[in-house]
């Protein structure tokens, strides 16, 4: 999954967001771009607060940072995704590697979702 988030330093309205799924074989590529009024130092830190997340992600129950050495992270999380009438309970073990106030890169490394790159860029506009 890629997502770019660019943030907008003079307030306007809600968050305005494009998203583009695509599928080839097993592979899914979710591209999404969201614009946001707010500053990029404050998008940083929403992005970056890894213990509190669960707050504000829908499905997402529990978030953790467990190890963090410098730019790198793990964290662990557990909720359950919901599709429809359909939910399945999940949990991930992240690593996370920070290029401060400009990417987010993360893989999974344990847990029952395997195999999830997610690279979230931040663009001020």
């Amino acid at each position: 999954m890629a997502v770019v988030l660019m943030a907008a330093g003079a307030p306007t309205s809600a968050v305005e967001t494009q998203v583009r799924i695509s599928r080839d074989g097993e592979l899914v590529l979710i591209d999404a771009v969201l614009l946001a009024p707010v500053t990029p130092a404050e998008a940083w830190v929403v992005l970056t607060d890894f213990d509190v997340m669960a707050r504000y992600v829908p499905d997402l129950e529990a978030s953790r940072v467990t190890i963090r050495l410098g730019h790198r992270l793990r964290v662990e999380q557990r909720g359950v995704a919901r599709w429809g009438p359909f939910a399945r309970p999940f949990t991930m073990v992240r690593e996370v590697e920070l290029t401060p106030m400009e990417q987010v890169e993360s893989r999974s490394i344990g847990g029952t979702l395997h195999r999830v790159k997610t690279s979230t860029r931040l663009a001020p506009v």
